[in-house]
């Protein structure tokens, strides 16, 4: 087994130290960034899993409408994004 030099710990020390800091530094900055409190550009209701989601209507990739009710018993992921 080789030994360890001093200069070897020295390096790794300040390794783990700067990924430290940086963590440090970007869970702060993260922080910063996450806006407002609440919700102010729209508003958020929030759903408990024993409640039914409200029903609502969407229309499809090929313009056709769909109900949430339609797909009752199956697992529904919806995912709102924009471009």
């Amino acid at each position: 087994m080789t030994a360890v030099t001093r200069r070897a710990r020295l390096e790794l020390m300040a390794g783990v130290v700067s990924m430290a800091a940086l963590l440090v530094v970007a869970a702060r900055w993260g922080d910063t960034r996450r806006g407002p409190a609440g919700s102010e550009a729209f508003d958020v209701m929030r759903l408990h899993p024993t409640e039914p989601a409200p029903p609502f209507q969407l229309p499809d990739l090929e313009s056709r409408p769909v109900r949430l009710e339609d797909l009752r018993n199956r697992v529904v992921l919806i995912n709102f994004w924009t471009s």
